[in-house]
């Protein structure tokens, strides 16, 4: 059974108002983003279409792509070839951001 200790909830609420807190995690998690997309280099487009939004009335901040390949980038693809369709890896780089931080 978990315990959750009543002094938590305070400490929870105060970093949720601390946006400077807020701010500097996700900008940490931006830099790490960027450092493994910069692992999969193309065109360039994928690293420099990342960035950090408030989200949630302003007190979230959500990391996030608008590249239309995102999905495949981070999960893998088939592509069609001569022999038929071969599997391409994911490069897994929000994946592996959340597991180095």
């Amino acid at each position: 059974m978990a315990t959750i200790y009543k002094h938590v909830t305070r400490s929870v609420a105060k970093l949720a108002a601390d946006e400077g807190a807020l701010d500097g995690l996700a900008r940490k998690i931006e830099e790490s983003v960027i450092f493994f997309a910069s692992e999969h280099v193309d065109s360039g487009h994928y690293a420099h279409s990342i960035k950090t939004e408030k989200a949630g009335r302003g007190k979230d901040r959500l990391v996030t792509t608008d590249d239309p390949n995102a999905y495949q980038i981070e999960w893998g693809h088939a592509v069609e070839t001569e022999k038929g369709p071969v599997w391409v890896p994911g490069q897994y780089i929000f994946t592996k951001t959340m597991g180095a931080l």
